[in-house]
């Protein structure tokens, strides 16, 4: 598992079309993301067992992969 720190924000969007960001919390929050998670992309490609990496499942236009976090404990990450 390889740790990401970050600062959680959320973006409102206003009537005017004007866009504000705002952090949640003052506190970094760190995730734990699956390093071999490439490794069972790579093969469930060529139809061999992927259960063991971080690798859950594609869509369209995402991955999902196996992340850690202080918040949610255990979870599943999408990203493009």
């Amino acid at each position: 598992m390889t740790s990401y720190q970050f600062t959680r924000t959320a973006a409102t969007f206003n009537e005017d079309g004007s866009v504000v960001f705002e952090t949640q919390d003052n506190l970094a929050d760190v995730i734990e993301v699956a390093d071999d998670w490439m490794k069972g992309k790579e093969a469930i490609k060529t139809g061999l067992p992927h259960e063991a990496t971080g690798y859950v499942s594609e869509g369209f236009s995402k991955y999902g992969i196996y992340v850690c976090s202080s918040h949610f404990g255990d979870s599943l990450l999408t990203d493009t």
